[in-house]
């Protein structure tokens, strides 16, 4: 949101209680009319989305790399095909709910029941592999996983231009 907000605030200084320097003139200020208001939002929400495709990528590419993870490594497959399972689990669930922040379908009882989840292999793994010590910590990973995808799913709303429809404003160009 905040290069949304810089950018905004840029062409529009005087919106949204941000005033115009002392030293600024009204000739400094450029005044859209309505097309050049649609362009500067359309060329905004072009930048957001190809952003939050990124950031959608990256956090669905973080969950899944670390899947083979738990069936390779020796420390963690000694833990039982049921925590591996349940980590797994946790992990393909949380690559899902970035995946549909994108599109229309809300997967918050997904993430609510894979956050829950992610608890359960933590506190799972340390009843059975208490004290952790090495390798033990990464039966943290699956739930600081998906607790990632949630903080980023949540920036990528904060990056919504929807929000700046309100900003517009009537002016009628020559």
């Amino acid at each position: 949101m905040p290069r949304l907000r810089q950018a905004w605030k840029k062409r529009f200084p005087q919106i949204d209680g941000v005033r115009a320097s002392d030293s600024d003139s009204d000739a400094d200020i450029v005044y859209l009319d309505e097309q050049e208001q649609d362009e500067l939002i359309a060329g905004l929400r072009a930048e957001n989305d190809a952003a939050n495709r990124r950031f959608q990528i990256a956090f669905e590419t973080l969950a899944v790399v670390q899947m083979p993870m738990f069936l390779v490594h020796p420390a963690l497959r000694s833990a039982g095909p049921l925590l591996i399972s349940l980590a797994l689990t946790v992990l393909g669930a949380a690559a899902y709910v970035m995946h549909a922040a994108g599109s229309a379908r809300a997967p918050r009882p997904v993430a609510t029941l894979n956050l829950v989840l992610g608890g359960l292999v933590v506190v799972l793994a340390y009843i059975r592999l208490r004290p952790f010590f090495g390798a033990d910590y990464l039966w943290l990973s699956p739930l600081g996983s998906h607790v990632a995808v949630l903080l980023a799913r949540e920036w990528m709303k904060e990056g919504d231009v929807a929000s700046l429809e309100s900003f517009r404003y009537k002016y009628k160009g020559a």
